[in-house]
């Protein structure tokens, strides 16, 4: 595979609060402690050291959630290593995608694992333990219900609502079938979600099953925050959370600084906690002593909300850093006021991998129409433009023209202005009508040499909408099925080669 790489300020798709992120710019400084570059986490260790983890109830935790699960020895002894204390843990999470979803999921795991392999080497006096998130507790199943597999829609459809993790995938059994449809029989991929999806199997149970087949040899540990233990370390926070309202204050305050620069990804309730009962998850809009008392009792029907989460996985984890989208790392960006409220570590935030796959077709055909990959991001327009400016059989680029035309026609006014100066406005006329003219020629000349050039141009819209399916990012279309089916693990395998978490470019893998 060949690599290149583009600045992500190049390709159209970051938003300015990540571009200064990245960049470092003075004004979004204020909105975290420590740059995403592998020098930070000196400082990190440090600023974590005096923020106690319960790590005994963190471990057997764990322990209980991987009881009856096949893992590995590697992830056995990242469980184990999080009793120590010069432990810490880098993270990512994501929703519980069918059948994992768009193909970032991989790059949030894979940027995370190389992360955790080249801290451990930079800092070998520490250890470093990978750790997935499963956002087992969302409730948007629309969101996650459906995956596109060579331009097929595959979607799995039941009526259950509250968390996502808690359902059963009996009801998958029509979406399983569609997907046999699309990719065949006897495919590696299709084993590999046919034993994780089984029938009595909640989604929890089966996204795990699936990750842990997939990155089998990791050392990755999967938790699942929807656990009566964990939520029990994170009771104080959510008690002051019903009682005095305070994070809405805090995160609001920090929105209020972004009018006039960045867009708000998210905005706090008055109180930002769902309560799971009887299979939903409802919005608490209030609290009374009733409440409080069954927080006491019962912390795992408390369900934190995006802001609170955050803060929630940072209690429990010994984390010094989370990975995520531009959209995630936004609003973190968000949240360190209300991390300060409760003096709870605030992490170093760094952007995912984002990676462009190039099949051989495709970049044969894109090379053979006179473009490298880098140039892969400009709009279709700038392709066709630029296409036919090195090819056109005649010059329709008219400027020469134009300016001999203003040229005669400057002369005219200084000779009008010395006869009679009313003449200029009149002389300005018919400049603007040879000026509009002279254009309208010079773009019926561009559209002949387009019909002209007509089949290379089908070529460049059909790999436009191939590497950018509806004009999206790749990464958010596609699946990871089509790719597995084609190169097998050796597809997970290639991006592990490439990624570097610490290189904030966008890569493009060619073959």
């Amino acid at each position: 595979m060949q690599a290149n790489f583009v600045p992500y300020s190049e390709t159209g798709f970051f938003s300015p609060l990540i571009l200064d992120y990245i960049d470092g710019e003075d004004r979004v400084k204020e909105y975290y402690n420590l740059p995403p570059k592998i020098e930070s986490f000196k400082t990190a260790i440090e600023n974590r050291s005096s923020f106690i983890t319960n790590r005994t109830v963190l471990h057997q935790a764990l322990l209980n959630q991987h009881a009856g699960v096949a893992i590995n020895d590697e992830t056995v002894a990242n469980i184990e290593l999080l009793k120590e204390s010069n432990t810490y843990t880098i993270t990512t999470g994501h929703q519980l995608c069918l059948f994992t979803g768009p193909l970032y999921f991989l790059f949030k795991i894979i940027s995370m694992l190389n992360m955790t392999k080249q801290l451990n080497s930079t800092y070998p006096e520490f250890n470093f333990v990978p750790v997935f998130w499963m956002a087992s507790e969302d409730h948007d199943f629309e969101e996650i219900s459906s995956i596109n597999v060579f331009q097929e829609k595959i979607t799995w459809n039941q009526d259950k609502e509250g968390a996502v993790g808690k359902l059963q995938v009996d009801s998958m059994a029509t979406a399983l079938a569609q997907l046999k449809l699309v990719v065949g029989d006897e495919k590696e991929i299709l084993s590999l979600i046919e034993s994780a999806y089984k029938e009595g199997t909640t989604l929890t149970e089966a996204t795990r099953k699936l990750v842990y087949s997939l990155f089998p040899n990791d050392g990755l540990v999967i938790i699942d925050g929807d656990d009566a233990d964990l939520k029990s370390l994170f009771k104080d926070v959510m008690k002051d959370e019903l009682q005095n309202e305070r994070i809405k204050d805090a995160v609001n305050k920090t929105n209020e600084s972004f009018t006039g620069n960045y867009k708000v990804q998210v905005n706090p309730r008055n109180i930002n906690l769902f309560l799971l009962a009887d299979g939903s998850r409802t919005r608490i809009e209030s609290a009374d002593d009733e409440l409080l008392q069954e927080l006491d009792e019962h912390p795992e029907k408390f369900s934190p909300n995006v802001i609170m989460r955050c803060m929630y996985q940072e209690t429990i984890l010994p984390n010094l850093s989370y990975i995520g989208g531009g959209g995630e790392i936004a609003y973190w960006l968000q949240l360190k006021t209300a991390f300060e409220l409760y003096n709870i570590p605030f992490p170093v935030l760094m952007l995912r991998n984002s990676v462009l796959h190039i099949d051989t077709k495709s970049n044969k055909r894109f090379n053979e129409l006179g473009f490298n990959t880098t140039q892969l991001f400009l709009g279709i327009d700038e392709l066709v433009k630029e296409f036919i400016g090195r090819n056109a059989e005649g010059n329709h680029d008219l400027d020469e023209e134009m300016s001999k035309i203003n040229a005669v026609f400057d002369d005219l006014e200084n000779k009008a202005a010395v006869i009679d100066p009313t003449l200029k406005d009149s002389i300005k006329g018919e400049r603007k009508k040879m000026q509009n003219s002279l254009e309208s020629v010079s773009k019926r000349m561009y559209k002949a040499e387009k019909r002209k050039s007509e089949v290379h141009i089908n070529k460049i819209s059909s790999v436009k909408e191939k590497l950018f399916p509806g004009g999206s990012l790749q990464e958010r279309y596609d699946n990871l099925i089509p790719y597995h089916m084609k190169y097998g693990a050796d597809f997970i395998t290639n991006l592990k080669d490439h990624i570097d978490p610490f290189d904030l470019r966008f890569l493009i893998l060619s073959e």
